[in-house]
């Protein structure tokens, strides 16, 4: 109310209600029942220490008149978007890259090197910088302050490699299930019903079970499926979710007419390239509750990389058995793994750190990397840094690839895509499994608590098994938001040509 400070700022802090009852006892003054006072109140109580109290998706940036400092934050994750370019003495930040075009004297040009990376490693969203140059992101679990003194960017948030779970393994799983379930309490707190996304897996059926247990009005589940074939399929475990939770079912059949104007606008919402053709069904999801009139609607991401739920993981648990000397586990498993994987592609991914790199080519390529050949000969003579690895001081194999791909690899980049297209129907998506108390307890567990042989997932299986339909928790295949893109683009499209 005085002009002191003053904010800009996108996403929602879930536990502001806590936040507010604790300043109010400090002899804090509200004006609003709206979160974004209680950021501005838990500021100016705290300063940036306020950060570490904030549980909720975020980008914001604070304004102090009177120091002249701007500061700026991005949540844990980065669920919510936050970019920034710096040009002489001026400084601009916003939701999306595009925006920034309207900024800076020089037209915005590409920048190499993230085309390259794209094309030979199909990582994006993996770096502060992106796809043009002088434009940056401000990293997840990252703060900046821009002054008279200039620019600095600090990490405020990351995950404790000496974490680990305290008390009897037997209360791990109801421990899991309570923070699942407030988890999933804090983000229906909204204005407007709240509905979820359904694929028919574990994480966004556990949600939608856990979300209807709470939830005082019936709860919207929305779906999408396609009539390709059982690959792009999972009407029947949507229909248990459906049975199991009563929520009301929406669903859509895409036939692919639409392709081509989707792919359009979808492109121009995201600003920069994507590694995958699964933003088709998301985007159909986003425009089915967008007809229905939903404004939120939780989904189950992140719950795989919190969870080891990839099949990416299966080779790490077994390199740790080697490592450790468990022979016996090591061949217990591998049966298993190389039923899925085969057992070459299994055996020299167990074995890739002590591997000849020419061996591990064709993997590469197999998982969409190595891809050297399709570059151009000026994006080949780049000066190529090596790419970012998972962190050493995490001790296990396993377990530092989860943290390196909900940090860099993976995690960020779905997040921009779901942040892209849910925000083009005006729909706001709220992620119980990055609930940052469930992410730590989660990897503070033995790693068996989360890839128990082939068996993913291990404590979300046991911890709710109650509301989990039994054909759902049984489930052994992993599928996501598929997409028979390759299907069409090679049927009713193949004479089609885009530029």
């Amino acid at each position: 109310p005085s002009g002191r400070l003053w904010i800009t700022y996108n996403g929602e802090v879930y536990n502001y209600v806590e936040l507010r009852r604790e300043l109010e006892g400090l002899g804090e003054k509200f004006q609003s029942a709206t979160d974004i006072e209680v950021v501005l109140a838990a500021y100016r109580r705290w300063g940036e220490a306020s950060l570490d109290r904030l549980n909720g998706m975020f980008a914001f940036a604070l304004w102090d008149p009177e120091r002249r400092l701007l500061f700026a934050a991005r949540d844990r994750f980065g669920v919510k978007p936050f970019y920034y370019q710096l040009e002489g003495s001026g400084f601009a930040f916003a939701s999306e890259p595009k925006a920034l075009a309207l900024t800076q004297s020089r037209r915005i040009s590409v920048r190499p090197a993230a085309v390259r990376d794209l094309l030979a490693l199909d990582w994006v969203d993996h770096e502060a910088s992106t796809f043009f140059s002088g434009i940056w992101q401000l990293p997840p679990g990252h703060c900046l302050t821009m002054s008279d003194q200039g620019l600095a960017v600090r990490q405020w948030w990351s995950l404790d490699p000496e974490r680990r779970a305290v008390g009897q393994p037997a209360e791990w799983p109801e421990r899991f299930a309570e923070l699942f379930t407030d988890s999933v309490r804090l983000r229906l707190r909204a204005d407007v019903p709240v509905g979820s996304c359904l694929s028919g897996g574990l994480d966004s059926t556990a949600v939608v079970t856990t979300a209807a247990r709470l939830s005082s009005a019936p709860l919207h589940a929305f779906s999408c499926a396609y009539d390709e074939g059982p690959a792009w399929d999972e009407r029947p475990h949507m229909r248990a979710a459906i049975e199991a939770s009563g929520a009301t079912s929406h669903l859509v059949v895409p036939d692919g007419v639409d392709f081509w104007s989707v792919f359009d606008r979808l492109a121009a919402q995201q600003d920069e390239p994507t590694a995958g053709p699964g933003l088709f069904s998301q985007w159909k999801v986003m425009e089915l509750a967008h007809g229905a009139g939903l404004k939120v609607l939780l989904d189950g991401q992140g719950g795989d990389e919190t969870l080891a739920g990839y099949r990416r993981y299966l080779p790490m648990r077994l390199r740790d058995h080697l490592i450790a000397g468990n022979v016996g586990a090591f061949a217990r498993d591998f049966t298993a793994v190389a039923g899925r994987l085969g057992a070459s592609h299994t055996l020299a991914l167990t074995l890739e750190p002590w591997l000849p790199v020419g061996l591990l080519r064709p993997l590469r390529l197999r998982f969409g990397q190595g891809k050297d050949r399709v570059l151009s000969d000026a994006l080949r003579k780049l000066d190529a840094p090596a790419p970012p690895r998972p962190p050493r001081e995490f001790p296990s194999a396993l377990l530092r690839q989860q943290v390196f791909d909900l940090t860099r690899r993976l995690l960020p980049s779905l997040l921009r895509y779901e942040d892209r297209n849910s925000m083009a129907f005006s729909i706001e998506t709220r992620l119980p499994f990055l609930d940052y108390r469930l992410v730590e307890f989660a990897l503070s567990l033995p790693d068996d608590e989360r890839l128990r042989g082939t068996t993913s997932k291990s404590i979300l299986r046991r911890a709710l098994a109650d509301r989990l339909p039994a054909t759902v928790t049984a489930r052994q295949d992993k599928m996501g938001f598929e997409t028979p893109t390759d299907l069409w683009l090679r049927g009713r499209f193949a004479a089609e040509t885009r530029r």
